[in-house]
């Protein structure tokens, strides 16, 4: 389907490797031109139960493939490998807002995306409003009506000296960068969610229609 990318791994279900697995790791480094695919088991048995709510970890595992020869055969040895999920922060929101469908307050209850833009929009009135008091007490010194801090004036020029450092394009790619990527994560989110919605309403249809045929070719014979 995608022949421009590459092919890392597959997965499975279980606790861990069987034996059964290792006739379909073979196939698949046949196919693949992979000669050490990773195995991903996900333990679907943890998942369930009271342990499942109280592990904060996931039930995943990756493996990969060791060959050794012993006795004129060949031996595959499964080697669990260490992995760490990396997910941006934009990403993280962006799936939970679609996935709690954006509302704002139900029941007394909001989304994190609600809360992380109501906290960054406390953030940026409280920034504001702490300017507004510096540069009103500025003003006031440069009057005369207030005395001088050299301390608070020494804090202020490393400020501005900071904030003449920084390059204005490289600031304003990596803004446009990362809203675009949170506008893209949005719009996948948004489209997997209309795909689910679509083949449930598929599957709903079917099953109706399928009751309907039942009914319309059931005959009564006495």
């Amino acid at each position: 389907v995608f022949p421009k990318y590459e092919f890392f791994g597959w997965y499975s279900t279980g606790a861990c490797p069987q034996e059964s697995d290792k006739a379909l790791h073979k196939k698949i480094q046949e196919v693949s031109n992979n000669e050490n695919p990773f195995l991903l088991l996900v333990d679907v048995e943890a998942m369930q139960g009271d342990k499942a709510c109280q592990s904060e970890e996931l039930p995943v595992k990756v493996y990969d493939s060791a060959a050794h020869l012993e006795g004129g055969s060949l031996r595959v040895d499964w080697n669990e490998v260490p992995y760490a999920i990396d997910t941006l922060e934009a990403e993280r929101i962006a799936v939970d807002h679609v996935a709690k469908t954006a509302t704002a307050a139900v029941s007394s209850h909001s989304t994190d995306f609600t809360q992380h833009t109501s906290g960054l929009a406390n953030s940026v009135v409280m920034l504001s409003n702490r300017v507004k008091e510096l540069l009103e007490y500025m003003k006031e010194v440069k009057a005369g009506r207030q005395p001088k801090n050299h301390d608070i004036l020494r804090q202020m020029l490393s400020v501005c000296q900071a904030l003449k450092a920084t390059q204005q394009d490289a600031l304003q790619r990596e803004f446009c960068g990362e809203f675009n990527d949170a506008a893209l994560i949005v719009l996948l989110s948004s489209l997997t969610k209309a795909c689910a919605n679509t083949a449930d309403l598929v599957d709903k249809f079917q099953l109706a229609h399928d009751k309907q045929i039942r009914q319309r070719h059931h005959y009564l014979f006495s």
